[in-house]
């Protein structure tokens, strides 16, 4: 069923990748979306395996007023975007009037987060959930391999695959991404995007994060670990974590999203 709010004008462009609505942007954002899109088809059906059964949807907004109305009641004025794999699409509100981050850097991660959602089960860590969505952009707000490579450089690159890893919220909520980010470059760098896919197949089996990891390597996690810090600059032994007490809840889902 498509989208309709009668209120407003929407502009409506469609291709074999992805449909776009916009309402108060120029139509130049759909198009951006379009060839942003196209531009990553390629890279999208190699490293999963296949392209989307769909087309996903981008319904982007203009004007914070109408994105509030489209929240269903919700008013975040913190939240910017979301993508849900129940309707097969993202809505953002954009502000900065920056389109080309819009259509090469969010409309390609949140459509990583649809192909996530399809094709396999993301195991733990928020880092490789949002990593991996971020490794999918084609246009970066800063240089996320330099921000990592200089945490390595200070000594501060955290743990990876011992636990859950990097988060991705609270103070240094970014990190997370842009570690994640560099993990899939490295991997993709070292052994191709079929080792994207082979990690992706192995992960919607049930097959445990480093177990699949090994099983695409043919190292050791610890040696991965020690490989990725090195390609970085960092030591090549990752610091000992300080074991920490198990709270007592039941982990809420994450949502998909930026």
């Amino acid at each position: 069923v498509e989208y309709a709010d009668h209120s407003r004008d929407w502009v409506r462009t469609e291709s074999d990748d992805i449909i776009v609505f916009s309402t108060g942007l120029s139509a130049e954002v759909n198009e951006l979306a379009i060839e942003a899109m196209a531009e990553q088809r390629a890279t999208y059906l190699v490293a999963w395996g296949d392209l989307l059964p769909y087309k996903p949807r981008a319904i982007l907004f203009g004007d914070r007023a109408a994105w509030n109305e489209w929240q269903v009641g919700a008013r975040n004025s913190a939240v910017i975007g979301l993508t849900s794999d129940d309707w097969g699409g993202t809505a953002q509100v954009v502000s900065s009037g920056n389109f080309t981050d819009l259509a090469y850097g969010t409309v390609l991660h949140e459509v990583a987060h649809l192909y996530q959602a399809h094709f396999t089960i993301m195991s733990s860590g928020t880092w490789l959930i949002e990593g991996n969505a971020t490794f999918f952009e084609l246009h970066q707000q800063y240089n996320y391999e330099a921000s990592v490579r200089n945490l390595a450089a200070s000594g501060k690159l955290p743990v990876l695959l011992e636990g859950s890893g990097p988060g991705v919220s609270g103070r240094n909520a970014r990190r997370g991404y842009d570690v994640g980010y560099t993990f899939f470059k490295w991997l993709t760098d070292t052994y191709g995007l079929e080792a994207h896919r082979e990690f992706i197949e192995l992960l919607d089996q049930g097959v445990y994060r480093n177990q699949a990891l090994e099983i695409v390597t043919g190292l050791t996690t610890e040696e991965i670990e020690s490989q990725w810090r090195v390609w970085l600059g960092a030591s090549p032994v990752a610091p000992t974590l300080i074991p920490t007490p198990t709270p007592l809840f039941f982990p809420s889902p994450t949502p998909y999203g930026q």
